[in-house]
C-alpha cells in the first residue's frame, strides 16, 4: 500500500524521509478506513502518522508475529487496501429519501452526537422541514439523484456547519454540507421504524416496495414533520474483559419505546470503539423536554462492571 510504500526501505525499515513524504501529503486529522466495513467498523480519525500507521496495520490484519494468523475484515474477506479520506468537521447527519411518485423526497434526518473519542453517544430525530434543514435537505436529495438513485430508498449521510445568529444564540441553519457516504438502501439502527412511529400516515416498508415496483405511493403524509421527539442512545462498554455484571434503571423513564443489549454476563468484551461493540441501545420517544430528561436517567443508571483479563 501507498503509506507503507512511502515509509519502508527495500529492507522494511521504516524512514523518516517517507514519513516527511507522506505528512506532506495529507493534513491531519486524516480518515483511514476500510473498504469493506459496516457500521463504523474499522473506521479510525487519526491525528499523527503514527496512529495513521497503527490503524492501516489493524485493518489490513498485519500479524504481530511469524505465528499469529492475520484478521480478516469485518466482512470476513481479507483487505487489500485501506482508503485515506480528508477528516471533515461540522455536524453530522443522516438524511434518508424514498423515491415517491417519481419524486424524491426526505422523510426523516437524524442529527449524531458523539464523544471526545468520536464514539456515537447518541442520534436524534430532526424536522425536515425546519428552514435550518433547508440545505441539508437540498444537498442530500441532489447526492441521491447524481449517484442515479432512481426508485426506493435512500441513505445520505453529510457533515455540516451551524451558521449562528450575531449573538450565537440560535443556529439558523446548517450551512456547507459534504458528503461522507451515500447508499440505496433504508437506514439501520430502527430509524425507520422509529419514523413511522412519529410521522402520521408513514409506512417506510410498504412504500419501498411500492416505489421499486414503479407504483405511485397510497400512503404519502401531508407533512414528514415529526409528531414527537425521538432519540436512540448508544450504551458504551469502557474498557475490555469479562462482564460481572449489567445494571440500568428504567423505573421512571416515561418515554422509553425500547432496548436491546447485545453482550451478557460472561461474555468477553473489548472496550467500545465503533456501533457494533456498544453494549446496547435504547430508543426513547415523547416530548423533548421528557426525552432528554430520560437520557440523562439512562445514561446515570447505566453501569456494565467488566473484569479486566491478564
Amino acid at each position: 500500500n501507498e503509506l507503507e510504500a512511502l515509509c519502508t526501505t527495500e529492507n522494511n525499515e521504516r524512514t523518516h524521509e517517507g514519513q516527511e513524504e507522506y505528512e506532506s501529503l495529507f493534513s491531519f486529522p486524516v480518515v483511514v478506513k476500510t473498504p469493506l466495513g459496516f457500521s463504523t467498523t474499522d473506521v479510525f480519525i487519526c491525528s499523527t502518522f503514527a496512529e495513521a500507521a497503527a490503524a492501516l496495520n489493524q485493518i489490513c490484519g498485519v500479524a504481530s508475529s511469524e505465528n499469529d494468523t492475520p484478521r480478516p475484515g469485518p466482512d470476513g474477506r481479507a483487505v487489500q487496501e485501506v482508503i485515506l479520506e480528508e477528516y471533515i468537521d461540522g455536524t453530522e447527519f443522516a438524511i434518508n429519501l424514498m423515491v415517491l411518485s417519481s419524486e424524491m423526497v426526505v422523510t426523516d434526518i437524524w442529527k449524531y452526537h458523539k464523544n471526545k473519542q468520536a464514539r456515537y453517544n447518541m442520534a436524534e430525530i430532526c424536522d425536515p422541514t425546519d428552514p435550518v434543514m433547508k440545505y441539508v435537505v437540498q444537498y442530500a436529495k441532489a447526492v441521491a439523484e447524481a449517484v442515479g438513485i432512481l426508485c426506493g430508498a435512500a441513505h445520505v449521510e453529510v457533515k455540516a456547519r451551524k451558521k449562528h445568529n450575531a449573538e450565537g444564540t440560535n443556529i439558523l441553519a446548517y450551512r456547507d454540507p459534504v458528503m461522507i457516504e451515500v447508499g440505496a438502501r433504508l437506514s439501520g439502527g430502527r430509524k425507520a421504524s422509529m419514523t413511522q412511529s412519529v410521522v402520521k400516515d408513514w409506512n417506510p416498508f410498504s412504500n419501498l416496495i411500492l416505489s421499486h415496483c414503479g407504483e405511485d405511493t397510497v400512503e404519502r403524509p401531508i407533512s414528514f414533520k415529526p409528531q414527537a421527539f425521538v432519540r436512540h442512545l448508544f450504551l458504551p462498554i469502557e474498557q475490555s474483559g469479562l462482564v460481572q455484571s449489567i445494571d440500568i434503571d428504567t423505573t421512571n423513564v416515561t418515554t422509553l419505546h425500547s432496548m436491546i443489549f447485545l453482550v451478557k454476563v460472561g461474555d468477553i468484551v473489548t472496550e467500545t470503539s465503533d456501533i457494533t461493540s456498544c453494549a446496547g441501545f435504547v430508543w426513547l420517544i415523547g416530548e423533548e423536554d421528557a426525552v432528554k430528561q430520560d437520557t440523562e436517567r439512562i445514561f446515570s443508571s447505566f453501569v456494565i462492571y467488566v473484569l479486566p483479563l491478564s
